[in-house]
């Protein structure tokens, strides 16, 4: 009894040891986008309503980690605020306050 096997047809470039490149699909396009209009000078130049800028004096970066440690402290070392203690501490001493 003879075996029958299967015989495959393959391309000549295959059988060569080079591959052939599949055809590519063809390109489609996305819709034009709607052109965004741009900002003038004026209006980049001015900040949004969005942010506030504040006219408070600088303040010392030592002195308020001195004063937001302080409050810290009064928190009874509740860890997780040290955001709001450090912004207190800007606020208080823009003021003038002191602890």
């Amino acid at each position: 009894m003879e075996k029958k096997t299967k015989a495959t047809a393959r391309p000549k470039a295959a059988a060569s040891g080079t591959t052939r490149r599949a055809a590519k699909s063809p390109v489609t396009t996305r819709p034009a986008a709607k052109p965004r209009a741009r900002a003038t000078k004026a209006a980049a130049a001015s900040p949004p309503d969005s942010i506030v800028r504040a006219s408070a004096p600088s303040v010392d970066r030592d002195q308020v980690a001195r004063v937001a440690y302080s409050l810290f402290e009064e928190s009874g070392f509740q860890h997780g605020r040290s955001l709001e203690h450090w912004l207190e501490a800007e606020s208080r001493l823009s003021r003038g306050l002191k602890l």
